[in-house]
């Protein structure tokens, strides 16, 4: 059996037993050439160092590992685990305070994965902010709700009052942090994913007596996808976000068959994305041995995107490249857009990075 390159075998470690069996990282592992300190490195780098501990562990490959490695590991996964559960309680103390407003807040990208009954991976997730999608119209009562239970802006608010998130609300405590979002996405992604669309087809769940709402997994899917190569430009950086691919492979593996994938590649067309989500699903099947869904087209575009991936990845330093490049490409219009020279000012009054 051919032996499995580093970063491929730590994502295939990643992936569900059903994707990767055990058995086929095996030899990989058994084979004199096979270091473990480039591997965590690399789950460092990608933020995914206590999802690997949760994999390891459930595939009984711990005894394997060094023991210095390991004892990292353990103590990393259990700081994540209680930062989660801090998050989740205090997920749990926002809700109850949403709910007497008669609000359900709707959760979205990683604060999904404090929701009971998560694979052990997800559940180890390393977390920033919580975002919650609200009605437009009650934001500003949630926002004062929060500053209620301690949390207070950490942007000045001018910053966001045509955003798609309201300014970011930071607990001074324990460090906790919620933005508040009036639509999943913003600028010209808000028409790929509408907040009504949304909104009509989430469904309720119940933690500990308080309601929350989750999207379907058509919009969970169509969410990752979007935000992470559009509107976090990774398409046009060369750049794969491990944490971001395993939030999306564990979606597929749960339920595929749901996914409404039609749906999804109509949206990437209206973009003039197609490409951009066939090669990506191209390089999920690549990294984590998940075949893309039937319909997926590749094409010229799909194989130049792919390579951009592969280039980033062997060249790190390429990817500033791509960075520069699309900088350069928005100057034009910003040069020509009003409002960008009055951000600018305020950016650089308040210390903020052009």
């Amino acid at each position: 059996m051919a032996l499995i390159p580093p970063h491929r075998w730590l994502c295939r470690c990643l992936a569900p037993e059903a994707l990767c069996p055990t058995t086929e990282l095996t030899p990989t592992l058994d084979s004199p050439g096979f270091l473990w300190e480039p591997m965590l490195a690399l789950a460092h780098r990608h933020l995914v160092a206590a999802p690997w501990y949760a994999a390891l562990r459930r595939r009984d490959l711990l005894e394997r590992a060094p023991a210095e490695m390991v004892e990292h590991l353990v103590v990393l996964h259990e700081l994540s685990i209680q930062r989660n559960r801090l998050l989740r309680r205090e997920l749990i103390r926002a809700a109850h305070a949403f709910n007497a407003l008669g609000v359900e807040p709707l959760l979205l990208k990683g604060a999904l994965a404090l929701l009971p009954g998560q694979p052990p991976e997800i559940a180890a997730r390393l977390l920033g902010d919580l975002d919650l999608l609200i009605p437009a119209d009650r934001l500003a009562d949630c926002r004062n709700a929060l500053q209620a239970l301690g949390y207070s802006a950490t942007h000045k608010e001018d910053h966001h009052t045509s955003h798609h998130h309201a300014p970011p609300l930071f607990h001074p405590d324990h460090g906790a942090k919620f933005e508040l979002h009036r639509a999943a996405l913003g600028g010209p992604l808000a028409a790929a994913l509408p907040a009504e669309e949304v909104w009509r087809n989430s469904q309720p769940i119940s933690i500990e007596r308080t309601f929350v709402r989750t999207p379907s997994l058509t919009h969970r899917v169509l969410h990752n996808l979007l935000h992470t190569l559009i509107q976090d430009h990774r398409a046009e950086l060369g750049t794969v976000e491990l944490r971001q691919v395993l939030d999306l492979v564990q979606f597929r593996a749960h339920e595929d068959a749901g996914i409404d994938w039609p749906l999804i590649r109509t949206r990437f067309a209206a973009l003039g994305q197609g490409a951009t989500l066939g090669g990506y699903l191209r390089i999920t099947h690549n990294l984590f041995n998940q075949p893309p869904p039937d319909g997926i087209r590749f094409s010229i575009a799909t194989a130049w995107l792919e390579w951009k991936f592969e280039l980033c990845r062997r060249h790190r330093g390429a990817s500033r490249g791509f960075y520069w490049w699309m900088r350069l490409k928005r100057l034009p219009k910003r040069l020509g857009t009003p409002s960008w020279y009055a951000m600018k000012i305020r950016a650089l009054r308040s210390g903020e990075s052009l």
